[in-house]
């Protein structure tokens, strides 16, 4: 599968036992036990675009027979299916299950060593790269930074979740997304902070703070 970024992907980021290895250590060894979210709708994805497909050509083909004539490429309701779309498939639901697996701290080490997940470790984890799979790093930046994560109050049940997002201005240009705030209430430091611990598991080049302490900047 080729991007026009120059991105090549022709296999998945992790097997699927190390996937596997890291769903059962989030529950077990993570302080708030967690069943990851990442791992649990990558795969309710793939499952559910796969049998979006199928369905889709039986409906338009209910005299197939036995052979399923024309399921590499037909038309249900105005939609165009087609058998190269599988691999893309494939491809979404990799980059969801693969940007909530993260590298191990090193307090964290030994457990995941203990876990099978030595990939996750040191020198031996690949940092995500634009280049390499631009979904995968793109997911892995927002993830990060978030608002509503940061700022989100848990008693308000997502009911302030608009008005932090308008509080948080972005742009981008030249490579350098810059992010700041517009209220003392949301101070850009907690999500400086969590955009400074992209640098060790992205190719980030840095994480610069603003002159104004209003604003800091993510360079590409």
């Amino acid at each position: 599968m080729h991007f026009d970024c120059g991105a090549e992907i022709s296999d998945f980021r992790y097997s699927q036992s190390l996937v596997a290895n890291y769903f059962l250590y989030c529950p077990h060894e993570l302080q708030f036990p967690v069943y990851n979210h990442g791992i649990i709708g990558g795969y309710l994805l793939f499952d559910r675009l796969l049998k979006g497909y199928v369905s889709a050509y039986l409906h338009s083909h209910p005299d197939r027979g036995e052979s399923y004539p024309g399921i590499e490429n037909f038309t249900w309701h105005s939609k165009s299916f087609s058998i190269e779309q599988i691999p893309l498939f494939s491809h979404v639901a990799d980059c969801i299950i693969s940007h909530n697996i993260w590298k191990a701290d090193l307090k964290e080490e030994a457990k995941y060593q203990e876990y099978g997940l030595s990939k996750l470790v040191g020198s031996n984890f690949q940092k995500i790269k634009f280049q390499k799979n631009l979904l995968l790093f793109i997911l892995a930046v927002i993830d990060t930074i978030e608002p509503y994560k940061i700022y989100g109050d848990s008693l308000l049940m997502g009911k302030d979740a608009f008005r932090i997002w308008k509080s948080i201005d972005l742009s981008f240009q030249n490579n350098v997304l810059t992010i700041s705030s517009r209220y003392k209430c949301r101070p850009i430091e907690k999500m400086y902070h969590k955009a400074k611990s992209l640098m060790s598991w992205a190719d980030i080049t840095d994480v610069t703070f603003g002159a104004n302490g209003e604003s800091f900047s993510i360079t590409f």
